[in-house]
């Protein structure tokens, strides 16, 4: 794992960093169900102390990903493809709402801003696991979401975000080209006014996106563990 030393993280931000990289290590197979998470090497591989390592390993337990036992500390939870298809599926329900919503706010500004993204993802698309492809997709995302005008439902959707494992899926061979394909989709709904057609795109978009992470850990063997 890479280390996290950068002094300029602030706690909440190194907790999440350092969650992130624990999501990616447990789908990536270097942490098996049911093995336990040694407080002290993690800290010392991502350099850090212990303190954000706790923190993110009680994050990784309210979402399901580990499992606290008393006096013996972390291990990782057993995770099936119901888990995960069920985290998707209310993912793609809730962003196909807040889709919907934003095709009746959009104002000339948002057109843009979205047209800008998609043009934008398209020079960097071939970049296929860069930080700059990986943060225009979210932003894609972030601005129908905020157009929404619906400022408790865009939250509740972000709590549900954050626990996916967004290094191991930016590492999935053919998401980030299907994901662009969609966006453009979606956009064309959005700027018809569409609400229906906003809110179903997007849901089969986040279906999609489940599909690829359960089939990747398909191929990995990441179930024959569990089943």
């Amino acid at each position: 794992m890479p280390t996290l030393s950068d002094p300029s993280l602030g706690r909440t931000q190194l907790r999440s960093e350092v969650a992130s990289h624990l999501r990616t290590a447990i789908f990536s197979g270097q942490f098996k169900p049911g093995e336990f998470l040694r407080l002290s090497p993690i800290a010392h591989q991502l350099g850090v102390s212990i303190t954000p390592v706790r923190e993110a390993m009680l994050t990784l337990a309210s979402e399901g990903y580990v499992v606290q036992e008393p006096r013996r500390g972390f291990a990782v939870a057993n995770l099936t493809r119901g888990d995960l298809n069920d985290q998707f599926y209310v993912q793609g329900m809730i962003g196909g709402e807040l889709c919907s919503r934003a095709s009746a706010n959009l104002t000339d500004e948002t057109i843009e801003a979205l047209s800008q993204n998609i043009e934008e993802t398209k020079n960097v698309i071939h970049q296929k696991h860069s930080v700059q492809l990986k943060l225009l997709i979210n932003e894609f995302h972030r601005i129908i979401n905020l157009s929404a005008n619906s400022p408790r439902l865009t939250k509740i959707l972000g709590g549900i975000a954050s626990q996916n494992p967004t290094e191991f899926l930016a590492q999935i061979e053919g998401q980030a080209d299907a994901s662009y394909r969609e966006h453009i989709e979606i956009y064309d709904a959005l700027v018809e006014g569409n609400t229906e057609k906003s809110r179903d795109l997007m849901f089969d978009h986040i279906s999609h996106i489940g599909g690829f992470v359960i089939d990747a850990l398909s191929q990995k063997g990441f179930w024959r563990h569990i089943d």
